[in-house]
């Protein structure tokens, strides 16, 4: 709108103002009501101008920024970022509702009887889906799927005995560090390769914005979690602070097999059967197994089917 158009309308706004004064002084109307008739007219006011605005010609997005499919439903493509995102926000969620789970769990299980039943669980889902899909067992990058395996499953189990022996909140703000120490790593290693000359990765961190979006994302899980020690839980809050490093180790492990093009599926089957071998280990070196109840039967269950949805999510999101 133009100038002269602006100085109309604002003159029509202060007369319908005036008139609504004078209404209130002849009617006797409360100052609340002409608040009212205020801004019900400036809704009207503002629904006009818009409705009357003309609206932007839509022009498709060129071909080289369209998305594209992968190979196979069950592959992981290149997806948008929006997508991405949502996956890891639904991953989270259901980690965090595992953490829940866990804890609650930690009173009648060791650590690592409840990674082994957890990966037990996943393992199979994987097999019938896999087997469903059509998806073979075998992998072109075994030792990728290693790699992931023996950090993530360390990461896990360092998780849970930090859960076990300090407050959730706690426990969970030093896993939540994991996104910090992705960006540490891929951050040190864009560095190197720029002091090499070589080419590298690096997922946007370069980016100040992102570094930034990463602290203020964490600062906010702190808020919200408001951790707490005690003067005897040190050494647990150095095995969860462990298990943070080494979950961001894990989730560039899990970035590299999405660019493999690694089928999620694959990817959460060979992380589980790799926690299924450490946590029956760790059980065995922590005392054995235990008595099951209803109730722990019920916890491991739940705490294995939101591992597996998270898990089978991460592969998607970090593509």
């Amino acid at each position: 709108m133009d100038s002269q158009a602006d100085v109309a309308n604002a003159w029509f706004d202060m007369g319908r103002i005036k008139q609504l004064v004078k209404l209130m002084k002849d009617n006797d109307l409360s100052e609340i009501e002409l608040e009212w008739e205020k801004s019900r007219f400036r809704l009207r006011r503002g629904a006009a101008m818009i409705a009357s605005a003309p609206m932007p010609a839509y022009a498709p997005p060129p071909a080289a920024l369209a998305p594209t499919s992968s190979a196979g439903s069950s592959a992981i493509g290149a997806r948008p970022a929006l997508a991405a995102s949502a996956l890891m926000v639904g991953a989270t969620g259901l980690f965090a509702l595992m953490g829940a789970a866990v804890k609650a769990a930690s009173t009648l299980y060791t650590p690592g009887e409840i990674v082994m039943v957890r990966s037990v669980i996943g393992m199979v889902a994987m097999v019938l889906l896999m087997r469903w899909r059509g998806i073979a067992l075998a992998s072109p990058v075994p030792g990728l799927h290693l790699w992931r395996g023996v950090s993530g499953v360390v990461a896990l189990c360092l998780w849970f005995t930090a859960i076990a022996g300090l407050p959730l909140g706690t426990a969970m703000t030093l896993n939540s560090m994991s996104s910090v120490w992705v960006a540490v790593f891929v951050l040190a290693g864009v560095l190197l390769h720029r002091r090499r000359g070589t080419q590298a990765v690096d997922h946007g961190v370069g980016d100040g914005r992102m570094v930034a979006a990463l602290l203020a994302g964490f600062t906010g899980v702190v808020l919200v979690l408001q951790p707490t020690f005690a003067q005897d839980q040190w050494l647990h809050g150095l095995v969860g602070l462990a298990s943070g490093v080494l979950a961001g180790v894990a989730y560039l492990q899990v970035s590299a097999l999405g660019r493999a093009g690694e089928p999620g599926e694959r990817v959460v089957f060979y992380f589980s059967l790799t926690g299924v071998l450490f946590g029956a280990a760790y059980a065995v070196l922590d005392g054995g197994f235990s008595a099951h109840t209803p109730r722990g039967l019920l916890l491991l269950a739940a705490i294995g089917a939101l591992a597996t949805a998270a898990q089978w999510k991460l592969p998607r999101a970090f593509a």
